[in-house]
């Protein structure tokens, strides 16, 4: 079963669940999730997509994902560096690699998504064909996997 998390790092809501999808990842061998930047919440939001999708050419995605969920204050370009510092990535490759090609379609892309699934805020979870906004807790989200779990 594949979830969906549309999400921004400034978004109050996702850090609320984010130890609830971590605990759901954790939980059940059934499920796989891809996140999916939506970057809504201004400047900081864009920039913080920018280097999470960036941190994937360093093999530090996950890293930097759960340690920006973890951050006590907004995201912005000081904070954002700050975060990539810690978790080991390469800051020069960082910003060159958060310009590229792949990074600006990957924003797009989702974008684009959001728009079609008329998603237009975080944290939204597709699940199925079920769209699910807002913070869903793990027991209820466990319950919805299982039920498109094949017997």
């Amino acid at each position: 079963v594949t979830l969906v998390e549309f999400f921004d790092y400034n978004c109050g809501y996702c850090r609320r669940a984010a130890p609830e999808v971590k605990a759901v990842l954790e939980t059940s061998r059934d499920v796989r999730i891809v996140y999916r930047e939506f970057p809504i919440l201004g400047p900081g939001s864009e920039i913080a997509a920018r280097a999470s999708l960036a941190a994937r050419n360093q093999g530090k995605y996950q890293q930097f994902h759960e340690a920006m969920m973890a951050l006590n204050g907004q995201a912005f370009e000081a904070s954002v560096m700050e975060v990539a510092g810690d978790v080991g990535l390469d800051l020069e490759v960082l910003k060159t690699d958060m310009q590229s090609d792949l990074v600006n379609d990957h924003i797009a892309a989702s974008l684009r998504l959001a728009e079609a699934l008329r998603i237009t805020g975080t944290p939204t979870f597709v699940l199925g064909d079920e769209i699910i906004p807002g913070v869903i807790e793990r027991g209820t989200l466990l319950e919805k996997i299982a039920a498109l779990v094949p017997e």
